[in-house]
């Protein structure tokens, strides 16, 4: 027998057997299947529950805290009528702040003024004396350095000025200006000096005038 006969017999019982297998399993499911679904496990009519019997509670009695757990209730806090007078104290105590505050700042503003005069007294004072000693002179230059409308304005400058520089205000009635200016000079360098340095701080154009000492 050739080698492709063997091989073709032997296909052939293979199939023979897959088939007979196939039949068993089929036989067995069609037999089992039917018996096993007419009888399942653990399945009895008559366990239904029956609606009309009362069920059986989960808890018998009520369960009651021992007299230690129990948490005491706190009381209610009433506002006394002390933490109602602290209120009005601070308000009496501000109001009397105030008022001290108030009283104190004209002192303040009169120290203030004081002062004011005191300076604008020892700078006529010190003028006076520069006035006497340029008097001596031939000739003397002045700094005419800005002029105001406002004499507040004129005072402020002169005041800031007076601590390097001999400041003083010279009125002018007919048009209502209040000039500021430096000096006298006895020196044109130092006045020259002066008024260079004066105008690239203040950024102004001052003029500087020569004057006779009996104009002063």
């Amino acid at each position: 027998m050739s080698q492709a006969e063997d091989d073709s017999v032997q296909d052939a019982i293979v199939s023979r057997n897959r088939l007979i297998g196939s039949v068993v399993w089929l036989l067995l499911l069609v037999v089992v299947v039917p018996i096993w679904y007419n009888d399942p496990v653990d399945f009895h009519p008559s366990n239904t529950l029956n609606a009309s019997q009362p069920a059986t509670p989960v808890v018998s009695h009520a369960f009651v805290l021992p007299q230690d757990a129990v948490v005491p209730k706190t009381p209610v806090q009433t506002t006394s009528p002390k933490s109602k007078e602290e209120p009005a104290k601070l308000v009496e105590a501000d109001l009397a702040k105030q008022s001290a505050e108030k009283s104190a700042k004209p002192k303040a503003d009169d120290k203030k003024s004081d002062a004011q005069a005191t300076e604008s007294t020892q700078a006529k004072e010190q003028q006076g004396v520069i006035k006497t000693q340029a008097k001596k002179q031939q000739s003397i230059w002045i700094l005419r350095l800005v002029a105001y409308k406002n004499k507040e304005m004129a005072e402020e400058m002169r005041s800031r000025l007076s601590y390097d520089y001999e400041a003083f205000i010279k009125y002018f009635p007919k048009t209502d200006y209040y000039s500021v200016r430096i000096g006298p000079y006895l020196d044109e360098a130092q006045a020259k000096k002066d008024q260079n340095e004066l105008n690239r701080l203040l950024r102004v154009k001052s003029e500087l005038v020569k004057i006779t000492p009996s104009s002063l």
